[in-house]
């Protein structure tokens, strides 16, 4: 039964008594494995605000610990203790906020706020929650109400994927890319504007990954990725992503790889250009990992002179770039301008051809 005090509040938990109670742990879960494909409906979640200092490693899924503050309601059953959501608030100054990711709670313990540093307080207690990144719940941070001190909410996880009416909405089901040359972002822009979930973006120079940050392109933090693509350490960070999603959201297979290499070295419009076979070589890159990620679809937007333009490819040899891709794929050009488009796109892309190519 819930106590409440006089003014229909639940009453606040005793921490001391409570660690008299469970010296050790309250809750502790053995029986962890990676696997997390069939969510428990029937379990408790607790849903609690995250403050703006600690919001950063809740964004990006990599979370290992939560505090709560002085306050604990003493209605939540702790026995019961099972999935944990981050609820990002407005005072973390963001453009949005709400529910998306799900943890469980490994360990739930009595410690204090500053346990480890020099000037912890003892008697400063807390309800402690080891956490351990389940997946996320939603595409997008969907709004809720919190019930209990506007900190927690603490239901089931049938009860709030009910509420948000959003059952059929699980990330496993959304259509997946990745993007790479992806500058601003504004050439695969689309793909968020249909809710495809971006997994990794790609890009060189970090002003314009930025504004792909500042457009909320991708799901996870960790999938802007500014770097040199012709180095190993990008190209594992792209893989870490796909790893990740992989264990936390089920995905199976990549539904699109974006690329836009640059086109300095394969346009007529460029009068000045020199020796741009290592320019134009930067497509081979994308081609590997096209390769080692076997999407089912990927995309070259580039210029029409695209296919004919000299690269070196993975074996050494100078050849052209439809060669290296390999023609036995189907290819399917769109030259934008004699898409039906609106005129102003037509003037100002006049000389993109985009590339549509099925490899399974």
């Amino acid at each position: 039964m819930t106590l409440l005090n006089n003014k229909c509040t639940p009453i606040q938990l005793d921490l001391f008594q409570l660690q008299k109670q469970y010296p050790d742990t309250i809750v502790k879960k053995n029986d962890l494995d990676d696997s997390y494909d069939d969510l428990d409906l029937s379990k408790n979640v607790l849903v609690c605000n995250v403050k703006k200092d600690n919001v950063e490693h809740f964004l990006d899924g990599s979370a290992k610990i939560y505090y709560t503050g002085l306050r604990f309601p003493s209605s939540v059953a702790l026995n019961k203790l099972y999935y944990f959501i981050p609820y990002i608030g407005k005072k973390c100054d963001l453009d949005y906020c709400g529910i998306r990711d799900l943890y469980i709670i490994k360990i739930a313990r009595i410690g204090s706020r500053r346990e480890g540093e020099l000037d912890n307080d003892p008697n400063d207690l807390r309800l402690v929650f080891e956490l351990k990144f389940v997946k996320h719940l939603f595409n997008e941070y969907k709004p809720i109400k919190l019930q209990i001190y506007q900190t927690f909410t603490d239901t089931t996880l049938e009860q709030l994927l009910e509420n948000q009416k959003t059952k059929t909405k699980l990330l496993p089901n959304h259509l997946t890319y990745i993007s790479l040359f992806s500058s601003a972002g504004v050439g695969c822009y689309g793909f968020k504007q249909e809710n495809y979930s971006c997994i990794a973006t790609v890009e060189l120079i970090e002003r314009r990954l930025n504004v792909q940050k500042y457009n909320h392109k991708c799901t996870f933090n960790s999938g802007y990725i500014c770097g040199d693509i012709t180095l190993a350490e990008t190209q594992n960070r792209v893989f870490q992503e796909l790893q990740m999603w992989r264990r936390t959201s089920g995905l199976t297979e990549v539904d699109v790889l974006i690329a836009t290499p640059p086109c300095q070295g394969m346009s007529v419009a460029n009068h000045k250009k020199g020796d741009e076979l290592k320019r134009n070589s930067l497509v081979v890159e994308s081609i590997k990992l096209i390769r080692d990620i076997n999407p089912r679809f990927f995309i070259f937007e580039n210029v029409p002179a695209f296919l004919k333009s000299i690269c070196t490819d993975i074996d050494g040899i100078d050849k052209p770039i439809g060669e290296a891709i390999e023609l036995d794929l189907l290819i399917s050009p769109i030259q934008l301008k004699t898409a039906p488009i609106p005129k102003i796109f037509k003037k100002s892309a006049f000389h993109v051809l985009l590339f549509h190519c099925f490899c399974n």
